[in-house]
């Protein structure tokens, strides 16, 4: 530490100045630092300013190791912009990211590319919100299912220039995310479940009627339900994907298993299945709602639960 530094310290020692006090009688920001006064010295002494930190050498790292972690604060506190940030404290995207400042709002003062900003901790759903196209998503190396589950079109996915084998992958990955409704709202067409080598029962799942499915390329073979369970679909999906309990019967699933998938116990009866289809072998009582009404206000019980 240089003399001045020393002066600055032994002055500190005996609590005979502030930080204030030094810069009256001459001392230098950066000696103030060197001698061991922190952020909350330099606050008390209304001296936490842009200038005052660039000579200090105080930074980015600093502030937010200091609690000066949020973007509006930030702001606040050095009554200056986000490009401000940058140009004298060397702010970068992960300190903005860090601060949860919206890209929106520091894309441009960063000057920094897309790939900066993904590494730095920033989502496609981030990138969309900004005004990225899914080209920029693409171009930052965010995947297929990234950029959909984002909210991006297929449109806009394929405007982007992702490969046939990566639309794909990202259709199906989509899918197993639990993405049904979705998909279709984002103008995904039955044909490009069959495309990405998914079977009719997860088109149907979607939303997408038979006639849909048929128009896909789908034969008339595809829509064996039989070989639906045997390729591991349960009899929830049968339910989900808007087919009847005599079509879980078909497959060869038995009672109990289509009442826990959610139909009732009319809708089993209905499909073939007698008492003792749906009683439970473990238990005297037969199980399952009598009715839809009946399993409306069983959701309605547990959700009040």
């Amino acid at each position: 530490m240089n003399v001045c530094g020393e002066v600055v310290s032994l002055q500190r020692q005996t609590k005979m100045a502030s930080v204030r006090d030094l810069r009256a009688q001459g001392f230098p920001y950066r000696a103030c630092k060197l001698a061991g006064y922190t952020l909350k010295d330099f606050r008390e002494s209304d001296a936490l300013n842009l200038p005052a930190c660039q000579q200090a050498g105080i930074t980015a790292d600093e502030l937010m190791d200091a609690g000066y972690s949020r973007g509006p604060l930030l702001l606040q506190t050095f009554q200056c912009s986000y490009k401000d940030l940058v140009s004298q404290l060397k702010f970068n995207p992960k300190h903005f990211c860090k601060a949860r400042v919206p890209l929106q709002d520091c894309r441009d003062a960063a000057g920094e590319s897309g790939r900066a900003f993904r590494e730095a901790g920033y989502t496609a759903a981030d990138f969309r919100g900004a005004g990225f196209l899914a080209g920029d998503c693409r171009t930052a190396g965010f995947d297929g299912l990234e950029v959909l589950e984002a909210g991006y079109t297929k449109l806009e996915f394929e405007d982007a220039g992702y490969t046939k084998k990566q639309f794909n992958k990202a259709v199906r990955a989509f899918l197993e995310a639990g993405y049904t409704a979705e998909i279709r709202g984002a103008g995904f067409l039955a044909s490009d479940f069959k495309t990405a080598g998914l079977d009719v029962l997860d088109c149907l799942k979607a939303g997408y009627t038979k006639l849909e499915c048929e128009d896909a390329g789908y034969k008339q073979s595809q829509f064996n339900v039989r070989a639906f369970r045997e390729a591991g679909h349960t009899a929830a999906d049968f339910r989900g994907a808007g087919l009847l309990a005599a079509d879980c019967r078909t497959a060869g699933f038995d009672g109990l298993e289509v009442l826990e998938a959610g139909y009732t116990r009319k809708q089993c009866k209905k499909a073939g299945y007698d008492d003792k289809d749906l009683r439970d072998p473990d238990s005297d009582a037969e199980t399952g709602p009598d009715s839809d009404a009946e399993t409306g206000m069983c959701s309605l019980i547990r959700m009040r639960m």
